[in-house]
């Protein structure tokens, strides 16, 4: 076996990657549960209707005076 000192892969059979009989099951899919979810989940805070009529306020008077 001369191959000119340089490197060569090794073909022998104890080398070789072994052969998979069959393929791993897919992946399973995560359960939705939207129904506990929606009972777990906080309710959203918007602004009091004060603050917001306060603020439509001042940019009305703002836009008249300009």
């Amino acid at each position: 076996n001369n191959n000119g000192g340089g490197c060569a892969t090794p073909k022998a059979k104890r080398f070789r990657i072994p052969e998979k009989l069959s393929c791993p099951p897919a992946p399973m899919k995560k359960r939705v549960t939207s129904s506990n979810l929606s009972s777990k989940r906080s309710p959203i805070n918007f602004f009091n209707s004060p603050d917001i009529e306060i603020f439509f306020l001042f940019a009305s008077q703002k836009n008249i005076s300009s």
